[in-house]
C-alpha cells in the first residue's frame, strides 16, 4: 500500500470490531460508568486525561475552515476543535463525538506518523510533498 501514491507509508487498517474493542478498553480504564449507562461521557475530563498522559494539547478555536469541526496537527501535537461546539450546550453531543473522533486520529495515526518522521531523519518533507500533490 502506498501513501498518497508516492511513498511507502502504511496505515494499518483496523476493523470496526477492533476499534470498538479499543474504545471499550479506554472507557473501562477512564470512564467505566459510561459503559454501565450510569453517566454520560465526560468530554472535559477525557480531554484533561489526554493532555496529561499523551502530551497532546486541545485548542478550542473559532477560525477552522467552514465545515471542519476538528483536526490534528502532528507537528504541534495539538487537537483543534471548533469553539462553537463548546460554547453551545445544544451541541454537547456533537462536541463529544468530535473530540472522540479526533482522539481516534491521535491514538491510531499519530504514533505511526511520528515513527515514520523519525525514520526520515526528522523531516516531514515526505508529508508536505504528498499533501502538495493534492492541491
Amino acid at each position: 500500500m502506498t501513501f498518497l501514491n508516492n511513498s511507502t507509508f502504511d496505515f494499518p487498517g483496523l476493523s470496526k470490531i477492533q476499534i470498538d474493542r479499543l474504545v471499550e478498553k479506554i472507557l473501562l480504564q477512564y470512564q467505566p460508568d459510561v459503559l454501565k449507562g450510569i453517566k454520560p461521557f465526560d468530554v472535559y475530563s477525557f480531554i484533561e486525561i489526554i493532555e496529561n498522559e499523551l502530551d497532546i494539547v486541545f485548542d478550542f478555536i473559532s477560525n477552522l475552515p467552514h465545515g471542519i469541526e476538528g483536526c490534528i496537527s502532528v507537528l504541534e501535537r495539538k487537537v483543534f476543535i471548533n469553539a462553537s461546539l463548546a460554547d453551545d450546550p445544544i451541541q454537547e453531543c456533537y462536541l463529544r463525538s468530535t473530540v472522540c473522533h479526533e482522539f481516534g486520529h491521535v491514538i491510531l495515526h499519530l504514533p505511526l506518523i511520528e515513527n515514520y518522521y523519525k525514520q526520515q531523519n526528522g523531516s516531514f518533507a515526505w508529508l508536505t510533498s504528498a499533501f502538495n500533490k493534492l492541491i
